[in-house]
């Protein structure tokens, strides 16, 4: 019978500290393996790591494999990726390997999908499979043989990816159950972020949008899947009778690419779910004040929205496809109305002109001004898998892991990785701008930061959190 242990991808903070947070593929790929005979435990990062500040790659994972269950008592470890931390993860795998030489290594998640044939060749010693895309039907399939070959969707050494078809009805993915692990994690969020518990769980997957910066469609693809309204009133009522909680972070790529289907979840859930309270991801352009006003009847409270510059003409140039006054005349009425906005935007673009880098900033003290209780601004991340990257070489002058404000310094070792693989690593680079000043925009960056931080201190919150009326 398989045993198999699953590792999230490690997220840590501008000020070196790992952060936790639930890692809601794994957990589904757990609750999956409980429908059959295999054996797979999650190895949840505990509050212990959190309250170190890391100066070298080395020294996390030296902590994070410390941290693991015995290895002895596994066949397989399941490593999730993103692109913030990749080589972090790469690092952990080879200490695994150096622990466990016959302990088979499996990658998975966003970032390695984009770059499996490069990873399993770049580090065949490190890695014997990588999961490509969404990873339930593979993984199932793999436990169900005792292997990682040979299965639609996954890529080995030995041969080539023939690719999975993804998962057409997502009510067939299973419940997933909180256990005392997870909910120290949501309790540990909480308190870092002085908010009310709230469970994240995802309704939806896929986006249609063509942003050249993103590599979300590549994973998700750009059809839009979704649960059913049934199913997703059920996850919460489910989720508050077992936990008591009546928060959540409904996730999904682009929940508003269909604003009729959005219109239909709140008119369910004012309907069936009054007492239920959540947020989102949302692209609020195409919305009206209507749809503002059947957001809160719905129990929406707060959502985020990559606003992503202060040029018009840098958004028609990456495909974002909104029209940026009426976004922000959307946020203004939307803090108006009661709800909590979270924005963000990004700086660096290859074309950019110091005005650009100006207006974006100005923005950001704009909506900061407003009332949005978050801002940040953030420099472009070259991500393997955009049309952004296929068009602009990325530099490695100044390498450093931007997409997440990684603050782990870059030693040696992972810099070395860099330069040998630069495509595995695009995201430790940074693009070339020729009429900007790498300093100004990292100042610029710096400020912003800086400024978030000054008005999240002299805002006065509510005690108990968002407003629950």
């Amino acid at each position: 019978m398989p045993k198999v242990v699953l590792v999230p991808a490690p997220s840590v903070g501008p000020d070196g500290r790992m952060r936790r947070y639930l890692p809601l593929g794994l957990l589904s790929l757990r609750a999956l393996a409980g429908r059959g005979p295999a054996e797979v435990d999650l190895s949840l990062p505990g509050d212990d790591l959190t309250r170190t500040r890391y100066r070298s790659s080395a020294e996390l994972v030296a902590d994070l494999a410390s941290a693991l269950p015995d290895l002895g008592g596994f066949d397989t470890v399941g490593l999730a990726t993103m692109c913030s931390s990749f080589h972090h993860t790469l690092r952990l795998a080879r200490e695994i390997k150096s622990r466990a030489p016959d302990l088979a290594v499996w990658l998975g998640g966003p970032h390695v999908s984009v770059v499996a044939s490069e990873a399993l060749h770049a580090f065949p010693d490190l890695i014997d499979a990588v999961f490509v895309g969404e990873g339930e039907g593979a993984f199932s399939e793999a436990l169900a043989r005792g292997r990682g070959g040979d299965i639609e969707g996954v890529m080995t050494r030995a041969g080539e990816l023939v690719p999975r078809p993804p998962l057409v009805d997502l009510d067939e993915l299973p419940f997933i159950r909180l256990g005392e692990p997870e909910l120290d994690v949501l309790r540990w969020q909480a308190t870092e972020r002085s908010a009310p518990v709230t469970i994240p769980f995802e309704v939806a997957r896929g986006c249609p949008g063509r942003c050249t910066f993103c590599s979300t469609r590549r994973f998700w693809g750009r059809k839009v899947r979704r649960k059913s309204l049934g199913r997703i009133i059920e996850q919460m009522r489910r989720y508050h009778d077992e936990t008591g909680v009546r928060r959540f972070e409904i996730m999904g790529d682009n929940l508003s690419a269909s604003l009729p289907w959005l219109r239909k979840l709140c008119a369910a859930l004012a309907r069936d779910a009054p007492e239920m309270r959540w947020q989102a991801d949302l692209k609020l352009d195409r919305m009206s004040g209507g749809d503002l006003d059947l957001l809160w009847r719905g129990g929406c409270r707060g959502f985020f929205v990559g606003v992503e510059s202060g040029s018009q003409a840098t958004l028609d140039r990456v495909r974002k496809g909104v029209d940026l006054d009426r976004e922000v005349r959307l946020i203004d009425q939307a803090l108006h109305h009661g709800f909590e906005v979270k924005t963000s935007l990004i700086v660096g673009f290859p074309w950019e002109t110091a005005g650009d880098v100006d207006r974006t900033f100005r923005l950001h003290c704009e909506l900061l001004e407003k009332g949005v209780s978050q801002s940040q601004v953030w420099l472009l991340c070259p991500l393997p898998g955009t049309d952004l990257l296929t068009e602009h070489e990325p530099r490695f002058d100044r390498l450093g892991s931007r997409i997440a404000m990684d603050g782990v310094p870059l030693d040696a070792d992972t810099r070395e990785m860099a330069r040998r693989h630069p495509g595995l690593f695009a995201q430790l680079g940074r693009f070339d701008a020729p009429r900007l000043a790498p300093l100004d925009v990292d100042a610029t960056v710096a400020t912003a930061s800086q400024l978030t931080a000054l008005y999240a201190r002299t805002r006065q919150a509510p005690a108990d959190g968002v407003d629950e009326s």
